[in-house]
């Protein structure tokens, strides 16, 4: 067992208990994730690896819902990008019953993902956060890298983002494709403001020259062309 020097370690240790409507979420390591014996006993629907290289499976036929996120535990690794689909996976899966969040040890990569879902679920700043997870499991240490992506969630969170990288470029993607569709049905309409416009002015000019050629003496309009080479070729035979 890893930390055998540490006392009362456990595989992994509770965060957020069961309630009425929803399951508990739990942070361990990946000897938790593969005793499905105990998955069943604390009735554990939902679990997110967070680590490359566990290979953590389940047979066909279980009814755990798995996701895997390749993250190593380095301090120039992007974890934050992960956050938004993690926060999703984490809160759908309380619906069902519980949830694990692991990676090889429980500490770093698992335990920083836990922290951004209290985080912004529960409106705690990092610092509570993590203190808060530290409570549950002693041996909880994000990598400095992880801990400075985890203050500038907490800036986005102050600002009223609320959302990270990832969710904000989907969000953005999203954006752009509305405008997209509505680009060809703004050029429809401008195309159908065009045809509409000349049609009614040819109209009114229609209009305006019937009155006119009902005003004017018929003396005044020039000879049709025939009739003048009809006279011509007359003069001519004279």
């Amino acid at each position: 067992m890893l930390f055998r020097g540490i006392n009362n370690y456990k595989s992994m240790n509770i965060i957020l208990d069961q309630t009425e409507s929803q399951g508990a979420l739990w942070l361990g390591d990946y000897t938790a994730a593969i005793n499905q014996q105990l998955l069943k006993q604390k009735n554990i629907k939902t679990v997110l690896t967070v680590a490359s290289g566990l290979n953590v499976k389940y047979p066909p036929n279980s009814d755990i819902v798995h996701k895997v996120y390749n993250i190593l535990d380095i301090e120039s690794c992007n974890i934050k990008r992960i956050w938004g689909d993690t926060y999703q996976q984490i809160d759908e899966g309380l619906q069902k019953g519980g949830v694990l969040v692991h990676c090889a040890a429980g500490v770093s990569r698992s335990a920083a993902t836990v922290i951004a879902y209290l985080m912004r679920k529960q409106a705690m700043s990092f610092q509570e956060a993590f203190q808060f997870v530290r409570l549950k499991r002693s041996v909880v240490c994000p990598n400095f890298g992880f801990q400075r992506q985890l203050k500038q969630f907490e800036r986005e969170l102050q600002n009223g983002n609320g959302k990270n990288d990832t969710e904000i470029t989907q969000q953005q993607q999203i954006t752009q494709q509305q405008q997209q569709s509505i680009k060809p049905i703004m050029q429809q309409q401008q195309l159908s403001n065009l045809t509409i416009q000349p049609h009614s002015i040819s109209i009114s000019e229609k209009k305006t020259m019937v009155r006119r050629n009902q005003l004017t003496p018929a003396s005044k309009f020039p000879k049709p062309a025939y009739l003048s080479n009809v006279k011509q070729a007359q003069s001519l035979k004279k």
